[in-house]
C-alpha cells in the first residue's frame, strides 16, 4: 500500500489527501447535522403536540362549564321541579323539542329525582344528517 502511494505522482497524493479529507468532513458534518435536526424535530414535534392537548383540554374544559351552567339555570325552575314530580306533558312539549335542544348544544337531558333514579330523558337525534326527532328514553 505504502509503494503504491509512493508510486503516485504529487498531484494525484495530493488529491487523494484532499479528497479524503473532504469526504470525511462531509461525513462529519453529516453526523453532526442529523443529530442537530433530528433532535431539533422532536423537540418541535413534542411542543406541537403539548399545545394540541392543552388546546384539546381548555375546550373540553368550556363545554363542561357551559353544561354546568345550563343544568344549574334549568335546575333552578319550578317549573322543572313539578315535571320531575308530575311529568306533564305541557312542559315536554315546550322544554324538550328538538329546537331547544339544539339552541342549547345538547344532545341528551335526562332528569334524575333526589333518590338518584331516572324520572325521564330525552335525546336529539340526527343520524346521518337526515331526520331529526326527539325521543323519550325513559
Amino acid at each position: 500500500m505504502v509503494l503504491l502511494i509512493r508510486s503516485l505522482s504529487i498531484k494525484t497524493r495530493s488529491a487523494l489527501i484532499i479528497g479524503a479529507t473532504f469526504l470525511c468532513l462531509i461525513i462529519g458534518m453529516q453526523i453532526t447535522f442529523s443529530t442537530l435536526v433530528v433532535r431539533d424535530a422532536e423537540t418541535i414535534e413534542r411542543d406541537q403536540m403539548k399545545d394540541h392537548v392543552e388546546r384539546v383540554v381548555r375546550a373540553i374544559r368550556e363545554q363542561a362549564s357551559q353544561l354546568a351552567i345550563k343544568n344549574q339555570d334549568w335546575s333552578k325552575w319550578d317549573d322543572t321541579y313539578q315535571f320531575i314530580d308530575d311529568q306533564n306533558a305541557s312542559y315536554k312539549e315546550g322544554n324538550l323539542k328538538f329546537e331547544v335542544l339544539a339552541s342549547l348544544n345538547l344532545s341528551h337531558v335526562i332528569y334524575f329525582n333526589t333518590a338518584g333514579q331516572v324520572v325521564v330523558g330525552s335525546e336529539r337525534k340526527q343520524p346521518c344528517g337526515v331526520g331529526v326527532r326527539v325521543r323519550a328514553v325513559s
